[in-house]
């Protein structure tokens, strides 16, 4: 009997040996399909504890076949065998497929989510308490503070927040309240 290995079409000739009574009967053929078969794969896992860092950084851990080749991608129309990366802190939906082999089908599964967490704010400097003399006019109650990653804000009671330096202008102590809002890549920092 003919055996075949690999996925795809066969045709098998065939002939028939006649009898004392008949004729052989050759030129015989008859085709047969061997079916590609589902690809076996293990999927890819985002990595977990991802901080945002400014620089470029791997989002998945890579998913195996031995089925055909394992692809990625971030937009689900550009594909590449290299592991995704992101830089910024936000969710990435992440798209992967197997291209089979000749013996099996292609394979696309469900996106996956891997996320960057936004990171803390560690280098910044306080505004520094200033003072004054009196000379009725409004004047800065504070010299500006500064933040890598983002925007120092002022109150004067706690509740209404701007980026102006808070001005006074009447003979008094004041309490100037101060806060860290972050950029899309960093966490806000109450003070």
């Amino acid at each position: 009997m003919p055996k075949g290995t690999n996925a795809g079409n066969y045709t098998v000739q065939y002939r028939i040996i006649g009898d004392s009574n008949h004729n052989d009967k050759t030129g015989l053929s008859v085709v047969a399909t061997i079916a590609k078969a589902n690809v076996a794969c293990t999927a890819p896992a985002p990595l977990v504890g991802l901080i945002y860092t400014g620089s470029p950084m791997t989002l998945i851990s890579a998913g195996t076949t031995n089925d055909g080749v394992m692809q990625y991608s971030l937009d689900g129309e550009t594909w590449s065998t290299e592991l995704p990366k992101g830089t910024n802190a936000g969710n990435y939906t992440v798209h992967y497929r197997v291209v089979g082999d000749a013996n099996h089908n292609d394979k696309t599964a469900d996106p996956i989510t891997a996320t960057i967490a936004k990171a803390n704010i560690t280098t910044y400097t306080a505004p520094v308490g200033l003072t004054l003399i009196y000379t009725g006019e409004a004047q800065n109650l504070v010299e500006a503070g500064s933040a890598e990653g983002g925007v120092m804000e002022y109150s004067l009671d706690g509740e209404n927040w701007s980026t102006d330096l808070p001005k006074g202008k009447e003979i008094k102590t004041y309490t100037v309240y101060y806060r860290i809002k972050g950029d899309s890549n960093h966490n806000d920092v109450a003070m």
